[in-house]
């Protein structure tokens, strides 16, 4: 297979939101059809620099992906420290196979324990959590000196490729929330997925919910819009039968786009509300968010960056307030800054032995949205949200310029200790706090019954936060992840 370059990674990208075509990770045809209108023959882009500008700053609320189940498990995997699985049962037919991680630094997912403990998986199960554990027949992993965390939930990306999957597991990031995708490319993605162990779980809010001209509708994938509030409970029952996992709903007025009316956003949220669904509100504007937050939204999609100090005090009160979470995204402005993100991933060798060169241009790219002073402002909206004891999440809105699946979510690590963040609240918004907030009780903790989806880890990333990119083990469901095996699903067609 050969892989593509920056060209071709722009070029997936913008065919998936440009036009009504059909992605599927296996099929080459719809990429040339639509790269033969989207790209000039000699090479350059059919859009104007502002258009550019408008859709990359707006978001590239690309990805355009149903929802997706996690991969049945099969029967017969194991869990030891081996590229290939075992296969049966460790002791006897009626056990399922066991591994005993002893001697790591633990964070649960909210705290970290007191001293080293061991962890019993059983099957795709955290079994047993104590010191001086003993399990007949498990395989016995040897942890002392490193640290077990729950694996990575990644609370903002937009994915459209099995691939995309594959890259965020690469990672350590075993469940991606996507945050605007097309429900028929979903269905495709699902069959990518079924029997595999390659890919990170997905939780999605399918289609945005957004006005006639709106932040959404400039990609033509033609999403049901609103102009009238009485349809509010309508439109919510109509995304939550096509499976989505929560609602995402637009404010945004930036780059000319058509706010949904106040009005709207408050039936959504009443409607989404009564039928029992989270409501995650897009914004920019501290003003915009000051607004869906009294409303009642559950959190905001992105930290907002536009905003005089008198917005910035009364929106962090009403957010703690209404104890609503922010899913920061800074690496969504970083590119652009003086010291990017992207650029200090590129130059770790942790995260950049796992770079294929076109994923390491697609990271190098600036963003066309903002300067250093967007980022800085991020930042300090960040820092007084988390100092008024507003709950952060962790997320990388990959694959906007300047980022990508699952290396980025290490940046946004990095990028909130800087906002002021202790490294224990960073790793709280990536597992435990991401798991509470999004209703999926079955992960983000290190909590006997829970889902054995596992990150071991060199080092202590509670007192140094880069320590998260010195991987040491993966484990999804239980199973040991075979990284080299994942890279090469983590890999995108030649569009030549």
């Amino acid at each position: 297979m050969r892989r593509a370059g920056t060209a071709a990674i722009c070029a997936r990208w913008w065919a998936a939101v440009a036009f009504e075509t059909q992605p599927a990770a296996s099929g080459h045809g719809c990429w040339r059809r639509v790269a033969s209108v989207a790209w000039q023959p000699g090479g350059g882009l059919v859009l104007s620099r502002r258009q550019f500008v408008m859709l990359a700053a707006a978001g590239f609320a690309a990805a355009c992906s149903g929802r997706i189940r996690r991969d049945p498990e099969p029967e017969d995997a194991g869990n030891g420290m081996s590229s290939e699985p075992e296969h049966g049962q460790n002791g006897t037919s009626s056990e399922p196979v066991a591994t005993l991680l002893r001697g790591a630094v633990v964070f649960d997912g909210l705290r970290r324990l007191d001293e080293p403990h061991d962890v019993l998986v059983r099957g795709d199960t955290i079994a047993e959590i104590g010191v001086g554990l003993q399990a007949d027949a498990a395989e016995v992993v040897d942890a002392e000196g490193m640290t077990l965390l729950p694996g990575l939930i990644d609370a903002h990306t937009h994915l459209n490729d099995a691939a995309d999957l594959a890259h965020g597991l690469l990672f350590g990031v075993t469940t991606q929330l996507d945050m605007f995708t097309r429900p028929r490319t979903g269905e495709q993605l699902r069959q990518d997925q079924q029997g595999s162990d390659v890919y990170s779980d997905l939780r999605s809010a399918g289609w945005l919910a957004t006005a006639s001209g709106g932040h959404g509708t400039q990609f033509r994938l033609a999403p049901p819009v609103l102009s009238d509030a009485s349809r509010a409970r309508a439109w919510v029952e109509d995304r939550l039968a096509e499976g989505s996992d929560y609602i995402k709903i637009v404010s945004e007025r930036a780059f000319e786009f058509n706010p949904l009316p106040n009005d709207i956003i408050a039936a959504l949220i009443d409607a989404a509300d009564e039928l029992g669904a989270l409501t995650v509100t897009h914004v920019s504007e501290a003003e915009l968010a000051y607004e869906a937050v009294r409303a009642g939204t559950n959190g905001l999609a992105h930290v907002f960056w536009d905003y005089d100090e008198e917005e910035l005090e009364t929106t962090v009160e009403a957010c703690r307030e209404a104890d609503a979470f922010v899913v920061a995204t800074l690496a969504l402005v970083s590119p652009s800054s003086a010291d990017p993100i992207s650029a200090r991933l590129i130059d770790d060798d942790r995260i950049a032995q796992w770079l294929t060169d076109d994923v390491r241009s697609q990271l190098a790219q600036p963003s066309p949205a903002g300067d250093d002073t967007w980022t800085q402002r991020a930042k300090a909206a960040v820092g007084a949200l988390h100092d008024a004891g507003v709950t952060i999440l962790a997320g990388s809105d990959a694959p906007n310029p300047g980022t990508f699946f699952g290396a980025t979510l290490h940046g946004e690590l990095e990028l909130l200790v800087e906002a002021g963040l202790p490294p224990v609240d960073a790793l709280a918004g990536a597992t435990g706090r991401t798991a509470e907030r999004f209703g999926l009780t079955d992960r983000g903790r290190i909590e006997v019954g829970r889902r054995a989806d596992l990150l071991l880890v060199e080092g202590d990333p509670t007192t140094d936060i880069t320590a998260t990119r010195e991987i040491a083990a993966i484990y999804r469901g239980g199973q040991l992840v075979d990284r080299e095996r994942v890279a090469t699903h983590a890999t995108y067609d030649d569009l030549d």
